[in-house]
């Protein structure tokens, strides 16, 4: 009941039928859904990943119509979610005839509704299964998106019991059961909505803010509960059912359950009605307030009240929800009310005399009334921050609006410091909203300065724990790794902080250790890290896999190579679970697990993944592109397997990107390593050119720019080997291996190659020492893996040393080196050409 057809627009071209069986890069394989302005196909990826998508198309676009747009906004928005439980966008494009469309991933599941009762989950398991949904809507809404059409439909969930949420556009993506021709998506005077979830304000056509989305989770939740929506079964028509909600006609959970509702979850009556009129009566009552003001500041908040009730705590909206429920009641029984109310106040009155009277009597409780206090005042500032956001999201998705991210949050910023100019507190998290949008991108200095502000403005311990984890990470980034560590370490060690501000300063404590080189107490902190993440109350299982990630980033600097491999695959495991397999932080995960394998030596299979890390980066990236380490990484692993020419074009792709970026020091390794191997590749001219350019690079010294100043003067000491200059190299050579920090895999190289300069200065003793150790660090870095050009290069420069003095075991070390060479780099490798015949 209350669902009905809203009609097509006057003027819409009927649904257009497909003449061919491909879309863009797509095959349609079945039509899955039609929605009030689009339909879903069941569609195979013919590039690209091979893999089952839902291809998103319109229906009656025209040329020159508004649809391209509104599909390309939607992509926008789609592009900035990375979640286990929000569906994934893999790719938008438009078709060769002109059809825009979205291919997003393909969910294999049933509506919320439908799996909830075919299983017969209790109420605690249902409770549990919503709070996934509140987290992906929690996630979105910090990410400025706001979703106005959340029913269960669009909840759909897997086998394995995990929460997808689905289209965040208007249209129905996947069918729920109903005819084709009859859409639950009603449209009317530019308003989109499934009225049956929808608040008061979205009925009205008034501007929406978070608090629509949780009106409408409130309305799912009812019907998880209980088997109905909270209105009067006899609203039979769309009319009816508007006004029951624009004027709060709701029915009470409690009298809403029948029998066999119970039965259904598990049950029986009595028990359910006591739970539903007692505190999860109270949460129902709170989101499912008439006032946008009333309900649940936030998606974290309404999961943290079914948290305290599933723990068996007090729940936060029995506390203010009584007064609302008695507004409710005197709507609807505006007869005989009022002389009820003289002894209600009265009773009121005699109560709140009593309690002053015993808080006189009990000083200790003076500190509890302070706890509320503070309670009170931070509820206060998630409230204004929420619909701060909210209005800031009801501009940025107001039709027509091509507003790019960043300009939302500069606009967000400005309109903050007008709005709360006397609000320290909001305005506080607002500017550390605006400051992981800058860190993001790569702006560290700006977020920097945006956490100091905000750390200025805030008296809330939490905020300030969370501040300071996030100024730290800034802080390491400009080059100031003692004040970073200084911020991290005093939250990460403090035994009274919250269990998620510890685990996360303790981890970007640990990323700071390991940029100074210090790996055991890198490690000490990355155990800590998972220590704390693991005493949260609910910890969070999309965390687990950037801990295995930091522990293996860590141990792959070290002989524990073995260790580090099971870690990362451990990681895209857990990752792959909880279907994060796509987005940018899988990305991460591969290229990290890539770079093991370099450091290693196993360059074949570095290059594999990173070739996989750059595929599945493309389509996932942001406004700025794939990022610069990606292209930079799959060309120096060509470069020192020997595939010259394919490492230029990747070293020229770093390059663009560095400067869309604007990073210098990316830019600097592209020019000096794409210099190496226009070097190798016997562009002599052009190299110096290039070297030139690298060396030119305005860089600081910052953990990033240090590397690039790492790599131009490794490249810069191999000219001028290559042109004779020993000395020169020599100098170089010395200069970097006198750091204290250098890290095992980046010692053993510079090692064969000062042996090399050595050898050519006529040190043959100290040509002979070099190698040696350089061979022994590699063979560590190896492990037990069948090949590693880094063991290779060592033997190669051992070699050459015995060669040159006639030491007899030269023939068995030549071989050895050969046998390494030949499986692990390609045969056009600059070592395998110089051992050609003449």
């Amino acid at each position: 009941a209350g669902e009905t057809l809203g009609g097509r627009a006057a003027g819409a071209v009927p649904q257009r039928q497909l003449q061919c069986d491909t879309v863009g890069r797509y095959r349609l394989i079945q039509r899955r859904g039609t929605g009030g302005m689009g339909e879903v196909w069941q569609a195979d990826a013919l590039e690209g990943p091979a893999r089952r998508v839902a291809l998103k198309l319109p229906l009656g676009h025209r040329p020159g119509s508004a649809t391209a747009e509104r599909f390309a906004r939607e992509g926008r928005i789609l592009a900035t979610l990375d979640h286990p439980h929000i569906a994934r966008l893999f790719d938008a494009g438009t078709a060769a005839d002109g059809t825009p469309y979205l291919a997003m991933e393909w969910v294999e599941g049933e509506p919320l509704i439908a799996w909830r009762d075919l299983r017969r989950l209790g109420v605690a398991q249902r409770l549990r299964l919503f709070q996934q949904a509140l987290d992906a809507i929690a996630y979105a809404h910090a990410r400025l998106v706001l979703h106005r059409d959340l029913k269960p439909a669009h909840l759909l969930v897997t086998p394995e019991g995990q929460v997808k949420l689905l289209d965040f556009g208007i249209a129905k993506l996947m069918d729920d059961g109903t005819p084709a021709d009859a859409t639950e998506l009603t449209r009317a005077a530019g308003r989109v909505m499934t009225t049956a979830y929808a608040a008061r304000e979205q009925v009205r056509g008034e501007p929406l803010t978070t608090a629509a989305d949780l009106y409408a989770l409130g309305v799912v939740l009812f019907e998880l509960l209980t088997g109905h929506r909270p209105y009067a079964p006899r609203l039979n028509t769309q009319a009816q059912l508007e006004a029951a909600i624009a004027e709060g006609h709701l029915v009470a959970a409690a009298d809403a359950v029948t029998e066999s509702d119970a039965a259904a979850r598990g049950a029986a009556r009595r028990a359910l009605v006591k739970q539903l009129r007692a505190d999860l009566g109270a949460v129902l009552d709170k989101a499912l307030q008439l006032q946008p003001g009333d309900r649940y500041p936030s998606a974290e908040a309404l999961s943290a009240d079914l948290s305290r009730h599933l723990n068996g705590h007090p729940v936060h909206a029995a506390k203010t929800s009584g007064w609302q429920r008695t507004w409710k009641f005197t709507r609807r029984h505006r007869v005989g009310v009022t002389l009820g109310s003289l002894a209600m106040f009265s009773l009121v009155g005699v109560t709140a005399a009593a309690l002053w009277q015993a808080r006189e009597a009990q000083a200790q409780r003076d500190e509890a009334q302070a706890q509320r206090a503070r309670a009170e005042a931070s509820l206060a500032t998630t409230q204004h921050f929420s619909f701060f956001l909210g209005d800031l999201l009801g501009d940025a998705l107001a039709a027509g609006s091509n507003e790019p991210p960043s300009a939302v949050v500069a606009r967000a910023e400005r309109m903050a410091r007008g709005e709360f100019a006397d609000d320290s507190e909001t305005l506080s998290r607002v500017l550390q909203a605006v400051g992981q949008h800058h860190g993001g991108i790569g702006e560290s200095e700006r977020a920097a300065k945006l956490y100091e502000e905000a750390r200025m403005l805030t008296h809330d311990r939490v905020q300030l724990q969370a501040i300071n984890c996030e100024l730290g990470m800034m802080v390491q980034r400009l080059g100031r790794q003692q004040e970073a560590l200084k911020l991290l370490q005093a939250v990460a060690n403090d035994p009274t902080a919250e269990p998620m501000s510890r685990a996360n300063c303790a981890s970007y404590e640990a990323t700071v250790l390991l940029n100074i080189g210090d790996l055991d107490a890198a490690l000490r902190a990355a155990d800590n890290a998972t220590t704390y993440w693991r005493s949260m109350p609910r910890p969070t299982l999309q965390f687990e896999a950037p801990l295995l990630v930091l522990k293996g980033s860590i141990l792959m600097y070290t002989p524990r190579v073995a260790e580090a491999d099971a870690l990362f695959a451990q990681a895209t495991q857990s990752m792959k679970k909880l279907a994060r397999d796509q987005g940018m932080s899988y990305v991460a995960t591969l290229n990290n697990w890539a770079l093991a394998n370099f450091l290693a030596g196993q360059v074949k299979a570095a290059q594999a993944r990173h070739d996989e890390t750059l595929a599945l980066a493309k389509p996932n990236a942001g406004p700025q592109g794939v990022s610069p380490i990606n292209y930079l990484n799959a060309a120096t692993d060509r470069l020192e397997a020997g595939l010259y020419k394919e490492a230029l074009g990747f070293y020229d792709q770093t390059l663009h990107a560095a400067r869309t970026w604007k990073n210098p020091g990316f830019a600097a390794s592209a020019e000096c390593l794409g210099a190496l191997a226009q070097l190798r590749d016997g562009r002599v001219a052009d190299a110096r050119k290039r070297l030139a350019a690298g060396l030119a690079e305005p860089l600081t010294d910052s953990p990033g720019d240090r590397i690039a100043k790492g790599n131009c003067s490794s490249a810069n000491a191999q000219f001028a080997l290559a042109r004779g200059d020993a000395a020169t190299a020599l100098k170089a050579f010395d200069e970097a291996l006198g750091n204290k920090s250098l890290r095992d895999a980046t010692r053993a190289h510079l090692l064969q190659w000062r042996s090399r300069a050595h050898l050519a200065s006529g040190n043959t003793a100290a040509a002979k020492d070099d190698a040696e150790v350089s061979l022994k660090v590699a063979r560590q870095l190896q492990g037990q893996q069948p090949e590693s050009f880094r063991t290779a290069l060592a033997l190669d420069a051992l070699a050459r040393v015995r060669m040159t003095t006639g030491d007899a075991n030269e023939s068995s070390t030549r071989q050895q080196a050969d046998a390494a060479l030949a499986a692990s780099v390609a045969p056009t490798h600059w070592l395998r050409q110089s051992l050609k015949p003449n």
